[in-house]
């Protein structure tokens, strides 16, 4: 499981979504606050994540 702060980066406060900081393999757990995502697909470097 790894907390959003080490897989992607929001690019303001309050924003959606974060961009992927490096390539995240499917069934990657992340954690955002007190919510927990699988994610359901490979995700590339610079993709966004709709939180």
């Amino acid at each position: 499981m790894h907390e959003l702060t080490e897989i992607g980066r929001l690019p303001a406060a309050g924003d959606n979504c974060a961009i992927a900081i490096s390539t995240l393999a499917v069934g990657t757990a992340v954690t955002y606050g007190n919510a927990t995502f699988t994610l359901a697909h490979t995700l590339l470097e610079g993709r966004r994540l709709y939180l």
